[in-house]
């Protein structure tokens, strides 16, 4: 989130340990995006979700030899507008809505929504947000991690804004927070298990 060319440069050395990336920088803003992934990625694509700002949409694969078997499934890379004012609130909320709307049409595969959702775990909006999307919060009952601004003023000041989401068909084996990395927010990592039967959509 929040890409620039610097920041791909400065993450070319991923390449090597993931394989599988794109980048969409963005120098004039801060809604530049990428992702890097070890598995197979069938299909990259930019989603607006009712906003010009563009949010990653991609269908990622679990390779044969893993014990889930081949498996596909989505993964949402979001980072909607902040809510500095009522008119930006509100496009956030229009992308939470696009997305829900999105989901439950396509329920095939399994989700993981994740990044910077510019909202709480505890916003109503938000908890509503994964409410009609049929998601989970990978962080319900551990600690609340404040994510922005990374450094010493988040240990009294930040917040969590940073999260992943999940839908049916994922065991979360565990949710963390990663060490500063230079940027204005940690990292979140979260261990995932793909447990759905092969053939069954997510509920």
């Amino acid at each position: 989130m929040e890409l620039d060319s610097r920041w791909v440069a400065a993450l070319q050395p991923l390449a090597e340990h993931y394989p599988f990336h794109q980048t969409w920088p963005d120098d004039s803003g801060n809604f530049g995006i990428g992702v890097w992934s070890r598995l197979p990625v069938d299909r990259w694509a930019l989603e607006g979700f009712g906003e010009s700002s563009a949010q990653v949409d991609v269908v990622a694969r679990l390779p044969v030899g893993s014990p889930e078997g081949e498996r596909p499934f989505r993964f949402l890379g979001l980072h909607p507008a902040p809510p500095v004012s009522a008119d930006y609130t509100a496009r956030r909320n229009r992308v939470y809505g696009e997305v829900a709307a999105r989901l439950a049409a396509e329920p095939e595969l399994p989700v993981v929504v994740a990044g910077d959702s510019n909202n709480t775990r505890f916003a109503p909006s938000f908890l509503r947000f994964c409410q009609q999307a049929g998601l989970y919060d990978t962080a319900h009952g551990r600690m609340a991690w404040r994510t922005w601004p990374a450094g010493a003023p988040s240990a009294i000041l930040g917040v969590q804004i940073d999260h992943v989401l999940v839908s049916g068909g994922w065991r979360v084996c565990d949710f963390r927070r990663g060490p500063d990395i230079g940027s204005d927010h940690y990292p979140v990592i979260a261990d995932l298990w793909l447990i759905l039967p092969a053939g069954q959509a997510s509920p």
